[in-house]
C-alpha cells in the first residue's frame, strides 16, 4: 500500500481524519495552511510506498494534475 503525508495544513484542521483512516474523492482532510517558510497557503502532498520510497504523485493520481493516464 502507500503512505500519504499532507503538510502545512492549517493548525487543528487535521481533527478531521483519525489515523489509518480510509478517505475517498471529496472527503476533506483537512485546511489548508500557511506554516513553515512560506509565501502563501499552500498544501505538501507526499506518497510513499510500502519500501520507504518516496513516489512521485504525478504517477499516481495523474488526473488530479490534467494529465493522461500512464501505464
Amino acid at each position: 500500500g502507500y503512505q500519504y503525508n499532507y503538510f502545512h495544513l492549517q493548525a487543528g484542521s487535521n481533527s478531521h481524519l483519525t489515523l489509518n483512516q480510509k478517505v475517498t474523492i471529496g472527503d476533506i482532510i483537512g485546511n489548508v495552511g500557511n506554516t513553515g517558510v512560506s509565501r502563501g497557503a499552500h498544501l505538501h502532498f507526499e506518497i510513499w510506498d510500502s519500501k520507504n520510497n518516496k513516489i512521485n504523485p504525478y504517477l499516481v493520481y495523474p488526473i488530479m494534475y490534467g494529465l493522461p493516464h500512464r501505464k
